[in-house]
């Protein structure tokens, strides 16, 4: 591929990823009516929440809901899958980004805990809710991490959070005398 192409490709890639996340923050309350769509809108709203990069989107809000009216494993692990898949942003950012977006403080540091570590620090990134597993996703993509690597290790960090979310709001709503 030429270097042309290349670049051209990068900011597709760059730009579509942005168009995502500004789709995604603006029209955030209406992403809240997938949940009737039972586990194809729970993906939906995973896949999207978590493609839509640094852009506050509520999608554990949604998973935290579904406890009370879904299995808690089955909405956990469809909703660890979909926001898996929607990590594949960042990575797709600093794949076609490589050279070409400026490196930050955190992305410094974020290659750092990457070469050091590897996949874990991707894992511990995707159980913490917050918005370095983007830059972690950027990093990966930079470094040339295989992308089924970077969507397995996301996936192994965001399963222990999904299930503490809803066996948390099962247990918390039978506690109280609120579930079904």
């Amino acid at each position: 591929m030429t270097v042309t192409k290349q670049k051209l490709l990068s900011s597709m890639i760059i730009v579509g990823v942005i168009i995502i996340s500004v789709t995604m923050f603006v029209f955030k309350d209406q992403l809240k009516a997938l949940e009737g769509w039972g586990y194809v809108g729970l993906f939906l709203v995973a896949f999207f929440a978590s493609a839509a990069m640094f852009a506050p989107v509520p999608g554990l809000i949604v998973l935290a809901a579904s406890a009370k009216v879904m299995d808690p494993l089955a909405s956990a692990m469809v909703f660890a899958v979909g926001a898996s898949f929607g990590e594949l942003s960042g990575y797709l950012v600093g794949m076609a980004g490589r050279g070409v977006v400026n490196k930050s403080k955190w992305h410094v540091r974020m290659e750092y805990y990457m070469q050091k570590y590897g996949g874990i620090t991707i894992a511990v990134l995707g159980f913490i809710p917050n918005v370095l597993i983007d830059v972690a996703g950027m990093v990966a993509g930079a470094l040339k991490m295989p992308w089924y690597h970077f969507l397995f290790w996301v996936f192994v960090g965001k399963v222990p959070k999904c299930l503490l979310i809803t066996y948390g709001v099962a247990w918390f709503l039978q506690v109280n005398g609120l579930s079904n």
